[in-house]
């Protein structure tokens, strides 16, 4: 190899890392944009909110876990789930509060919150 072709390689390889392109590959499915939008629509856990007993099973290659939600007068939901995934296993927990709350609509749960 000459030096000039060694020269072209390397001004090659700096004129990538300077105008970086993404690969089709890199680019998230819009299906996938659309759902992380409409997840974070929703707002954060009620103040208090606990994720508890997440467990991996080796045996069934599984995540087990619960979500742990105040609500008013000292009370709490619980929503137990399992998952073959950390983070699947959360989302799955969070969709569940979510799908109760769409189901009791006037359900005080900021009960916890602190007070300003």
């Amino acid at each position: 190899m000459t030096k000039a072709q060694r020269a072209k390689i390397h001004a090659d390889a700096a004129a990538k890392k300077a105008s970086p392109t993404l690969c089709a590959s890199e680019i998230p499915p819009i299906k996938q944009i659309a759902k992380q939008a409409a997840h974070e629509e929703q707002g954060r856990l009620p103040h208090g909110s606990e994720f508890h007993h997440l467990l991996w099973n080796e045996t069934s290659g599984r995540w087990t876990g619960r979500l742990v939600v105040p609500v008013a007068d000292g009370k709490i939901l619980m929503f137990d789930g399992e998952s073959g995934g950390v983070f699947k296993l959360l989302r799955k927990l969070d969709t569940m509060y979510r799908e109760w709350l769409r189901e009791n609509p006037t359900a005080p749960v900021d009960a916890a919150a602190p007070s300003a």
